[in-house]
């Protein structure tokens, strides 16, 4: 189960390295996709990882004087795929527990289907593998002891789920550890460049079809997004005006509040107390994870992460929580330190709001000159 640290680690530093950590550490990706173990013992290749920031460039070349060309050390690869098994493994658990996941629907030949071929399309490089290779590996994968009949969240059930997520992360870790250690031979420690890790082809493959699950039955659910979107703007909202911004707490209001059912009345009422707020108990969690961010991302606390948790929170969105907060805490000091006009007006924000609201954040694609 995702516990404090790994949720609160997830929002790291592109290169990997966890904040607070004052030692520097072999990157994510710092090989090209593919790159990662040897193409002869790893049919599938591992999936590109973030590489590091420009302005980490002279760091970057510190860490990786005297390595060989194209290769990450082992422990770089060890990290990778722990974070692929973690995820995808504490989705699926989310999911199931939430009820947008059930046992019944992952049955389902046709629901079956379509995750194999989301999966083909999102999850693994272009012609590495068929949808008809995946769907027979998800068949295996399902047929598998482990999982529970059916979920209720009942006390056996939520056994039922921990041996579950249990034997699914033995599967894979202990899949890759004999896979490597065969490959390896009695070589010498397993250390650095001494070794590639090595995931057998089957185990990426069912890594990748849980990531297809929850991409399916949860991210991609009716409502889904619109749902999230305006959370994300209340999260905004609000930490901007913990932070006493006034642009930018009355901008991410508009939008909140153009976009939730109670409009600007829920809005007022999380800016002067979520707790006592007409919210589910779900976004009240993650408005305190938010506002413990906003004083201290040390504030954040197991507890905090616990109760998001039990009220349904995904690691997803936790770690979204902790970004926004995070974000917005730099952001305001940004707008506030170049003086930016802050009209009193809230006419002006609302205009603003559904402009946002339909075309995003991105700005829009500026038109080729050539021909």
């Amino acid at each position: 189960m995702a516990d404090h640290r790994h949720v609160h680690t997830a929002g790291a530093r592109p290169d990997g390295v966890p904040p607070g950590d004052p030692r520097p550490r072999e990157p994510e990706g710092t090989a090209p996709p593919g790159a990662q173990g040897s193409q002869a013992s790893q049919a599938l290749p591992a999936p590109p990882k973030f590489g590091f920031y420009a302005d980490d460039g002279e760091v970057f070349g510190w860490i990786r004087d005297g390595a060989p060309e194209g290769r990450t050390c082992l422990e770089a690869q060890v990290m990778d795929w722990a974070d692929d098994v973690a995820y995808s493994v504490h989705d699926l658990e989310d999911g199931l527990h939430a009820g947008h996941i059930t046992v019944s629907g992952l049955h389902d030949r046709s629901q079956r289907q379509a995750v194999a071929e989301l999966t083909a399309t999102n999850y693994c490089a272009p012609g590495s593998v068929t949808v008809a290779e995946l769907s027979e590996v998800f068949d295996d994968l399902l047929a598998m002891p482990c999982w529970p009949a059916g979920f209720d969240g009942g006390p056996a059930d939520l056994a039922g789920l921990k041996y579950l997520t249990s034997e699914l992360i033995g599967r894979f870790c202990g899949a890759a550890q004999a896979a490597t250690i065969a490959a390896c031979g009695a070589a010498g420690p397993l250390i650095r460049y001494a070794a590639d890790l090595v995931v057998p082809r089957r185990q990426r493959l069912e890594c990748a079809l849980l990531k297809g699950v929850a991409a399916h039955y949860v991210m991609s659910r009716p409502g889904a997004a619109t749902a999230q979107a305006r959370e994300r703007e209340l999260i905004a909202a609000y930490v901007s005006g913990l932070n006493g911004c006034q642009y930018c707490s009355s901008s991410h209001s508009a939008s909140a509040a153009a976009q939730l059912p109670g409009g600007m009345t829920v809005v007022e009422q999380v800016r002067a107390d979520p707790a006592t707020a007409q919210l589910s108990a779900k976004l009240k969690t993650l408005l305190v994870i938010a506002a413990a961010v906003q004083r201290s991302g040390l504030d954040v606390t197991p507890e905090q992460i616990a109760e998001a948790r039990t009220a349904g929170a995904t690691d997803l969105e936790i770690h979204d929580a902790v970004l926004i907060a995070a974000a917005c805490c730099m952001l305001n000091r940004y707008v506030d330190g170049l003086a930016t006009i802050a009209p009193d007006d809230p006419a002006a924000y609302a205009a603003g709001a559904q402009r946002l609201i339909t075309e995003g954040y991105l700005p829009p694609a500026v038109p080729s000159r050539e021909g």
